[in-house]
């Protein structure tokens, strides 16, 4: 009976050929493929400049992005994968809460400030 692991690195060893299905592996939970993460290291180092060169029409900014900054240790190459226009995580939940939470108090001060503004009209 084959795991999960077993099934994720077949896929990145037995497709040699296709390097956007291999890249793919990278979208996998780590864990599943952290024998061979050298090997995976190894190729998207080596594959890099092939790619920047030849742009094949999958190398877009959603590929570059899921690239983790542990593979490429070089600063240039990281540059060259590294757009500006996606963003590579997401906001943790605390940054979500408080900035939800800023947001209501803002709506709750220019409501007061509203209803200070009729409350001084009135008094006149």
């Amino acid at each position: 009976m084959r795991t999960g692991h077993d099934s994720c690195k077949r896929k990145f060893l037995n497709h040699e050929d296709d390097d956007k299905y291999r890249l793919n592996i990278l979208t996998n939970n780590r864990k599943k493929w952290r024998s061979i993460e050298n090997d995976v290291a190894e190729w998207v180092i080596k594959k890099i400049p092939e790619w920047n060169e030849s742009q094949p029409e999958w190398w877009n900014a959603q590929k570059k992005s899921i690239i983790p900054d542990w593979v490429v240790l070089d600063a240039e190459v990281l540059q060259t994968i590294r757009i500006t226009e996606v963003k590579r995580s997401r906001q943790s939940i605390f940054q979500m809460v408080m900035s939800l939470s800023f947001s209501e108090h803002e709506d709750q001060d220019d409501d007061n400030d509203a209803e200070t503004s009729l409350k001084k009209k009135a008094q006149r």
